[in-house]
C-alpha cells in the first residue's frame, strides 16, 4: 500500500488540512515548504493537480501544515487607497516578445541591477509543464518571459527566496495570488528586499490536459519533441492572438485563440483547478499589495 494517502491524512488525531475541502486547495505547497520532517509532498491527482500527501511515520503533529496554509490565513485589509496604473515597455524589441506589456522585464532587469534574484516561472526543459525557478542574469531572463496557460509547480522556491532574503538580496517574485499568498504564508514577516507581483488570474488549466495535447501534437507533426511556444503571438492582433508551436524537426503548428483546442477550453473553463471557481485571491485587495509581520 502507498504510504501517501492523496490529501493529507492524520491518523494520530489533532487538528489538520483534512479540516479544508479539497475543492479550496490551491496547490500552492506551502504546507510541503514549511515541513521541517519532509512529511509532505505534492501528489497529481487523476485529473492533474496537486494536491498535499503526507507521510504519517515522519510527522510530528507540529501543525505548520495547517497554520502555514494561506486558506487560513486572511489577507490583510489594506490601509491606503488603491491607485491603478496601466503600464508597458518602452522598448519595442521587449513589447513585441512579451505577451502583453513588457512590464515583467523591466521589474526584472531593475532588480537585477541591484544585484536582486527573480523568481518566476518557465517551462521545463522538454515543454511537458510549468515549473518556478530563479536566475540572476540578465540573460537567463527570456525563459521566464510570456504567459504559460498551465498550472506551475512551486516545488522548493518558497525556501529558495527565504535564502535570498536571509542573505540581504532583493528578490523579485512573480506567481498567482495564491501563490505569492503562500510565499508570504511560509516567510511569516515582512521584508522590505522582497517584492512581489501577483498576476491577474483567469484560473489555472490541468497540468495533465496540456500534456495530453502537446504530445498529441508532437505526435500529428512527426516530432520528437518542442522548441519553442507561444501562448499569445499577436497574430493577426494583439486582441486576436494566436499560440505557435515550433517542433524540433522544424515544422510548426499555429492557431487562433478561437480556434485552438486548448484555447477554447482554457476560455470557457472547462479545464481549471476547482479552488479557482471560488478563488478568494481573485479580489481588489490583491496580495502582492502588502507585506506580512
Amino acid at each position: 500500500i502507498n504510504r501517501y494517502m492523496g490529501i493529507l491524512h492524520w491518523s494520530k488525531g489533532g487538528a489538520c488540512m483534512l479540516n479544508i475541502d479539497k475543492k479550496r486547495c490551491t496547490g500552492c505547497g506551502t504546507c510541503e515548504n514549511v515541513c521541517s520532517q519532509n512529511a509532505i509532498r505534492m501528489v497529481e491527482s487523476d485529473r492533474g493537480f496537486l494536491y498535499p500527501a503526507f507521510d504519517e511515520s515522519l510527522c510530528i503533529e507540529c501543525g505548520l501544515c495547517e497554520k502555514k496554509c494561506p486558506l487560513n490565513v486572511d489577507t490583510p485589509v489594506l490601509e491606503y487607497k488603491q491607485r491603478v496604473y496601466g503600464a508597458w515597455s518602452k522598448d519595442k524589441k521587449i513589447l513585441k516578445a512579451s505577451s502583453s506589456g513588457g512590464v515583467f522585464v523591466n521589474l526584472a532587469k531593475e532588480v537585477l541591477k541591484q544585484g536582486g534574484v527573480v523568481c518566476a516561472t518557465r517551462f521545463e526543459n522538454d515543454f511537458a509543464g510549468v515549473i518556478f525557478d530563479s536566475c540572476d542574469c540578465e540573460t537567463d531572463l527570456s525563459k521566464f518571459c510570456g504567459s504559460k496557460y498551465i498550472q506551475s509547480t512551486p516545488k522548493m522556491i518558497y525556501k529558495d527566496v527565504e535564502k535570498y532574503l536571509i542573505n540581504k538580496r532583493r528578490v523579485l517574485f512573480v506567481g498567482t495570488g495564491c501563490q505569492v499568498a503562500g510565499l508570504k504564508s511560509y516567510l511569516g514577516k515582512s521584508d522590505e528586499n522582497l517584492l512581489c507581483v501577483d498576476l491577474i488570474c483567469h484560473g489555472v488549466p490541468s497540468p495533465l490536459v496540456w500534456r495530453n495535447y502537446i504530445a498529441e501534437l508532437t505526435k500529428k507533426h512527426n516530432a520528437n519533441g518542442v522548441k519553442c511556444i507561444t501562448f499569445r503571438k499577436k497574430k493577426p492582433s494583439w486582441k486576436e492572438y494566436s499560440i505557435y508551436i515550433e517542433f524540433d524537426n522544424g515544422k510548426k503548428y499555429e492557431a487562433k485563440k478561437t480556434e485552438d483546442p486548448y484555447l477554447i477550453a482554457f476560455a470557457k473553463d472547462y479545464m481549471l483547478r476547482p479552488s479557482c471557481e471560488h478563488c478568494k485571491y481573485a479580489c481588489v485587495n490583491r496580495e502582492g499589495g502588502y507585506y506580512t509581520g
